[in-house]
């Protein structure tokens, strides 16, 4: 069955760009349009990676602990060294080409260097050149026929990365890319019977430059901007309690020293590792090691679809984990997109994807010409929204929630610019009419019992499960209604919560000894994951 989508973007602060028009393969939502029709095997299932919800039996344990011990009882865990590492010593453990080199070199046969690897992702923010490689590139309707920024439309920075010929040595002499976080996310599956994965693991790279750094190569470039890499990787889940062994070993990381935990971290997230129930890990593998497994950070951790991963001999039943980007050049606008690999007419590259549970701001309006399935897209996601009341009508940020449950629906971009951008609120506010399956599902919410009860703040959890959500619009105005697990009110962050990214590339200190992170993640995310990593380890 073919669906037809055309729709008029919103943009900015309204600005409307011509219809879009693009038509695929049910099979094929979600996928660069410019590879064709690919057979699409096994689940491919979509989930916001940040926002996931406990189930209510294990929550409700949970929150009775927590009320009989605080969330301070997990002194034990470290949060600098065994859920969130940013000391720039330990994030010595390998560099970003290190990384690249990583995994090129497990994509098969005829394999790029991790240059190459990294030039042809960023060949897709730029026209595609049919003599180099006619599936990679972009379009103005390159993801579900949805809104993406291209050179044809406004010219971005991105793709002259695609130019840098060097990943260790560029910016003045250092590398153009920093790590600056490695991440533990095994709170991802807290409560979960029989996960498929462990959680996600993942390395955040980032770069800053300015364009009055006339010494900057990549400055040079024409690369100005911030650029930000998150690789999200889903560690596949072996049983037997393999999920407590992982984080057995990430706590391990507090009491090692500086040395033996850069090479701890390294062999987790870049060699094939042996790791046994006490978290105690082997490289290369012992043969008496409990489970093997490794590289963490492959190309079948990071969205690998399961056809591609029997071509490299990878037993996979579904696709996990993503890359995701926050770029921002000279325009002053952030842009969020999401990679996964895929096969190309070169092999395996870093191609976009849509955003995990993220519809566009430009169905949240009436009469937007979009139609999935024969649907039109703004009754079909005013539907979705109504299923998901329970993850909306809560003024308790640990339990928004919003399943989508429909790649076609998915955005392929999210444009944030100020507090606008591809905000869902003023999109809908801009439409306050009965026509508006969107607006008259968030009223419908508000007048159930409970809070919150009030359709603009229903509004703003809708808008909190999607990227630009998370990070450009989480301002106290926005969030101020919601509280933490410990009922604070997250407006006692103001006057700012957030940086864009909750990773910053900026010192923490006068000595820069570790990088920045945001208030929000200090104080809100950071604290609870170390509770549940207690829990867990307490099992």
């Amino acid at each position: 069955m073919k669906w037809l989508k055309v729709i008029v973007a919103i943009v900015g602060m309204g600005t409307l760009t011509a219809p879009l028009v693009s038509s695929a393969e049910t099979g094929q939502c979600g996928q660069s349009s410019l590879l064709g029709a690919q057979t699409i095997t096994g689940e491919l299932h979509s989930e916001n990676a940040e926002l996931r919800v406990i189930p209510q039996a294990a929550r409700v344990v949970l929150m009775n602990r927590l009320q009989a011990e605080g969330v301070e009882t997990a002194p034990t865990i470290s949060i600098e060294r065994s859920l969130y590492v940013r000391d720039r010593g330990l994030l010595e453990a390998f560099s970003f080409a290190d990384l690249m080199e990583g995994l090129a070199s497990g994509l098969g046969a005829n394999a790029p260097s991790g240059l190459a690897l990294f030039q042809d992702w960023w060949r897709t923010a730029a026209a595609p050149d049919p003599q180099y490689a006619a599936d990679i590139g972009c379009t103005d309707t390159l993801i579900n026929g949805f809104s993406y920024t291209c050179p044809t439309t406004r010219p971005r920075a991105e793709a002259s990365l695609s130019k840098i010929a060097d990943l260790r040595t560029g910016r003045n002499g250092g590398p153009p890319f920093s790590i600056i976080a490695l991440v533990n996310r095994g709170d991802l599956v807290y409560g979960k019977q029989n996960p498929d994965t462990c959680g996600e693991y993942r390395v955040i790279a980032a770069a800053d430059t300015i364009s009055s750094d006339a010494t900057d190569t990549v400055v040079q470039l024409g690369a100005v901007g911030k650029f930000y890499m998150s690789f999200e990787a889903a560690l596949p889940n072996q049983g037997n309690d393999m999920c407590l062994a992982v984080q057995r070993f990430w706590n391990s990381l507090a009491d090692a020293s500086d040395t033996k935990a850069r090479r701890m971290l390294r062999a987790f997230f870049l060699e094939e590792i042996g790791m046994n129930k006490d978290g105690t890990i082997s490289f290369p593998p012992e043969a008496g090691a409990d489970f093997k497994f490794g590289p963490v950070i492959s190309a079948s951790n990071l969205g690998l679809l399961p056809d591609d991963a029997s071509s490299l001999r990878l037993p996979l039943a579904k696709a996990v984990g993503q890359i995701r980007t926050n770029t921002r050049d000279q325009t002053s606008r952030w842009l969020l997109r999401q990679y996964s690999f895929r096969r190309t007419s070169l092999g395996l590259r870093i191609m976009p994807t849509s955003l995990s549970a993220t519809p566009p701001a430009g169905i949240m309006v009436p009469e937007s010409g979009c139609k999935e399935a024969d649907e039109d897209c703004n009754t079909a996601l005013g539907r979705k929204i109504l299923e998901n009341a329970d993850g909306l009508k809560t003024v308790e940020f640990g339990k928004l929630a919003f399943e989508l449950a429909n790649i076609c629906l998915e955005a392929g971009q999210m444009v944030a610019e100020d507090v606008f951008g591809d905000g869902y609120k003023v999109a809908i506010w801009k439409n306050e009419t009965s026509d508006n399956h969107v607006f008259t599902a968030l009223q419908t919410i508000s007048t159930q019992p409970g809070l919150p009860d009030k359709d603009s703040k229903i509004a703003f959890n809708l808008e909190m499960t999607s990227c630009a959500g998370c990070h450009r619009h989480s301002t106290p105005s926005h969030i101020g209604h919601l509280t933490d697990w410990r009922g604070q009110s997250l407006r006692s962050l103001s006057p700012s919560p957030n940086m864009f990214t909750h990773s910053s590339i900026k010192c923490s200190d006068a000595a820069c000894s570790r990088y920045e992170i945001s208030p929000l993640l200090e104080k809100v995310f950071l604290p609870w994951r170390a509770f549940l990593m207690d829990q867990t380890l307490r099992q």
